[in-house]
This record gives structure tokens, sequence and C-alpha cells, in this order.
């Protein structure tokens, strides 16, 4: 809560929160000396509603959807939550508003104000998928998980997909698939995968067919983002692909990730 600066203060106004007792508000002025006797210099008022989490049809569902990448909505009153909105279910008294498979994924909750009250928005994370055995696909997965993406890892090795699997085994946000380059240019453009409007693609494969195949596949797709691990030689070579003619290859970033201005390896 405000960088964590907070938390004591409310934890002392408070105490621990009790499963089924009503939610409880109050204001705190970060600018007066109200926190630890010190004022914290932010300049600003937060209104904080405190309410416990109970073991509720409501809260099970969006405890679930959230836990599985689902987007989750609840509808907050000034007396705690009323109503709950997961995919094909709702719960409660005041459902939320809008279809959940609408809204934009993100890896932040947002809250805005309703009427009487505020609707929190859990959206459905981001997912990048990763195309290919290289040895840049298992760092890539791990950040990509820990900053809470959905990650879908795409390549014909058996080896590296089950070295993915056992990262964690009951993390439903890591999907490993075995195909080859086939499942993006099937016959007529048809493909085995589906694409998110937001997709974010990488191509680590080492192989240009892959490579070429799966970049194609996110350009004509409209993916948000497509990257590939190539240096620049490697770069015009897949340019030069028959399965990329016509398609607005300079949309792909490559090498992928940060320009640190090396010389080399090294």
């Amino acid at each position: 809560v405000s960088g964590g600066c907070v938390e004591d203060e409310i934890a002392a106004r408070f105490g621990p929160p009790r499963p089924g007792a009503p939610a409880l508000r109050t204001t705190i002025d970060t600018a007066a000396d109200e926190i630890d006797g010190l004022g914290v210099g932010c300049g600003g008022r937060l209104d904080v509603l405190v309410e416990a989490l109970a073991d509720t049809p409501g809260w099970r569902a969006w405890l679930d959807a959230v836990a599985r990448g689902l987007p989750a909505r609840r509808r907050i009153a000034a007396h705690g939550t009323v109503g709950w909105r997961v995919p094909g279910r709702d719960v409660g008294t005041a459902s939320p508003d809008g279809d959940a498979s609408a809204w934009p994924s993100d890896v932040h909750a947002r809250l805005r104000p309703a009427r009487a009250g505020w609707l929190e928005t859990v959206p459905r994370p981001p997912r990048l998928t990763l195309v290919g055995h290289g040895p840049e696909v298992e760092p890539l997965a791990v950040r990509a998980l820990r900053m809470g993406w959905r990650v879908r890892a795409v390549g014909p090795s058996r080896a590296t997909l089950d070295a993915l699997r056992a990262l964690d085994p009951s993390d439903a946000r890591l999907v490993p698939v075995q195909r080859d380059a086939s499942a993006f240019l099937g016959a007529r453009g048809a493909t085995e995968l589906e694409l998110e409007p937001d997709e974010r693609i990488v191509a680590a494969s080492r192989r240009l067919d892959l490579d070429a195949s799966a970049l194609a596949w996110g350009l004509r797709g409209r993916a948000r983002y497509l990257g590939v691990v190539a240096g620049r030689a490697r770069r015009r070579a897949l340019a030069a692909r028959p399965e990329l003619a016509g398609l607005a290859f300079a949309r792909v970033e490559g090498p992928v990730g940060l320009d640190l201005a090396a010389h080399g390896p090294e």
C-alpha cells in the first residue's frame, strides 16, 4: 500500500481482519505525522477499504480465476464486495458490468469509481509465445512467469518442453505445445494454434524454417510484438525466406531484447 509505508499503520488501526466481518474504511494523510510519527512526504491522502477474504462462493470463484490466469471483476460497495464476475459465472447481488472476454489483458489490476462504489478488474495476464528450443527459451519463460504473464512454449524438442514443464508442473499459466513449422503454416494458411489480439511472440529455434513460419503467423495475425533471436546476418536470411514474402518484416525486432551496444558475445 503506497510503497509499503502505510501497511503497519493500517494493521495498527484495524488489527487482524475477521472473515465475515464488515469492511472498514479509514483515511490516511501521507504528509501528516500520523505514520510512525513522521510525515513521509508523499503529499497525498489515501482512502483505504479493508476487507477480509471469506470462504464464500464469490471469493472462491474470484481466487480460482485469478490463480488460473483468467479475468475477474468485483463490485465493491461502501460495506464491502457485493458482486463477482468471472468467465461464465456471476456471483452476488450486484454483478459487475461487462463481458469478461472483452477485457484487455494486462499485468495490473484496475480500480475505478462506479455507481455507489468501485469496480476492480483483474485482467487476464498477457501471453508470451516462445517458439523453438534455443537456450534463451527457458530463462525467458521463467522471467515472464515471475512477472505474472502466461507462457506458451511451442517447438519440436520434447526435451526442452519437458524441462519447462518441470519448472512448476502445477502452474496453469505455462503451456508447452510440441509442434513443428506445419503448426504455423498449414494448408491455405490455416494454423493449429490460436492467436490472441495482443500476443507477444519470440522466435528462438535456431531454424530458419521454424522461425520464419512463426513470424509469418504472427505478422498475419497482427501480434502486438514479434522478436527473433538472431544477429544481423541471420535476420537478413530470415527476411529473404519465402514464408515472409509480402509481409511487414520490418515489424520484427531482432536481435530481441535491449540494445546494449555490445561489440561481441563477451
